[in-house]
């Protein structure tokens, strides 16, 4: 009956993600006959080793195995290069998200290219566990030359970055990757606008691009926030920045938010309070206020308070979440009716700890609930 509740928008796209499940199993079937006569002239043994031993993806397999460079490579070499990566504590999970992004490193000389450059980051103070959460997240870097690109780009911003800071980066390939009189450049101009110290370092961690770009284009990034009242000492100055020229997207999205039935000062304000909303694609920000304010029920002042719900995964986020709270709230075991909207900034453990292990009686419920593992029979018949 819930499932009938929903926007017709919402039900297609979630049947849409439903069927693709189901036929999942069927798909893999017919490729299994593929992936088995292919991995016979694209290195076979290789082929087993990265889905069976790696747990890598069939189609990720035999891409990797499809070019032409790894087409003779013996899979010894291979599982020499992972048991390296162990030995430094990586995960299996981190191993396999590195050799995934940048399979290039399991043909790599251990001795001359990577242990050099493990050396290296240990020496930046990313040791430990925290190595492996570095390098599966930038394991492009493990491809670039460490005496022409990595040791010079990364001594320079080790001066903005901390070794905590570099573990927490994404997208480093980024700043490497760029001249460094690019990033001097750059880092000081964002420094005459007062961005400096640990707010400067939060750029360059979440938001590389920011600091990467020509400064032609970061100098039209910073003149399209300050048009748009954003003050160059406020915490979303610099989020308005990685939406890159914020002016670009304001019309088209004020267009989009009237239609919706938002006053443009309304908009202006949803804009300010979350920058990025003006980078998010039209049609999910449509669906999600539809989702909102036609299933929820949320009064259109709780979207403008807190735009960020907007940006939020509908199918992994807001109608799991949405499903728990309407069953708590229909066996009157919640006190507040707006808790709906506090559940969905939580973390997920968080929040299968408040919401679904907390009420042991219903917790499988709740969980079949929240994972979506269940058909609505009675709008089916």
């Amino acid at each position: 009956m819930m499932f009938a509740l929903l926007p017709s928008r919402t039900r297609n796209l979630l049947l849409h993600s439903h069927n693709t499940f189901l036929c999942f199993s069927s798909s893999l079937a017919q490729s299994h006959h593929f992936t088995s006569s292919s991995s016979a002239t694209l290195n076979p043994v290789l082929f087993d080793y990265l889905v069976h031993s790696l747990g890598l993806p069939n189609s990720r397999a035999l891409s990797i195995c499809s070019q032409s460079v790894n087409r003779a490579q013996p899979p010894e070499h291979a599982r020499s290069v992972v048991q390296f990566l162990k030995i430094h504590e990586f995960s299996d999970p981190q191993i396999r998200s590195t050799v995934s992004a940048t399979p290039v490193i399991l043909f790599c000389n251990i001795d001359k290219i990577l242990k050099p450059k493990l050396l290296f980051f240990k020496r930046l103070g990313i040791t430990g566990p925290d190595l492996g959460k570095f390098v599966s997240k930038n394991s492009t870097l493990l491809s670039c030359s460490l005496r022409k690109k990595l040791k010079p780009r990364m001594d320079f911003l080790n001066k903005y970055l901390s070794s905590d800071d570099w573990v927490r980066l994404n997208g480093g390939f980024n700043l490497i990757g760029t001249r460094q009189s690019r990033l001097v450049s750059n880092i000081s101009y964002l420094e005459s606008f007062g961005i400096s110290g640990s707010r400067l370092s939060a750029l360059l961690r979440r938001q590389p691009r920011v600091v990467s770009q020509p400064e032609s284009q970061l100098r039209e990034s910073v003149s399209g926030a300050l048009e748009m009242g954003f003050s160059a000492d406020s915490k979303m100055f610099i989020h308005a920045l990685a939406v890159g020229s914020p002016t670009k997207y304001l019309y088209r999205k004020l267009d989009l938010f009237r239609s919706l039935g938002f006053l443009e000062a309304e908009c202006m304000e949803m804009f300010r309070k979350a920058p990025t909303l003006l980078a998010t694609g039209e049609e999910k920000l449509r669906i999600g206020v539809d989702f909102f304010m036609n299933t929820v029920k949320c009064e259109k002042t709780v979207l403008i308070r807190r735009p960020v719900c907007l940006m939020f995964s509908l199918e992994g986020r807001v109608i799991p979440r949405y499903r728990v709270i309407q069953i708590l709230k229909a066996k009157r075991l919640l006190k507040k009716d707006s808790i709906f909207y506090t559940a969905l900034f939580l973390g997920e453990k968080e929040f299968l700890k408040e919401f679904v292990s907390e009420f042991r009686d219903d917790a499988e419920e709740l969980m079949i609930a929240y994972k979506g593992h269940t058909c609505d029979t009675t709008s089916q018949e």
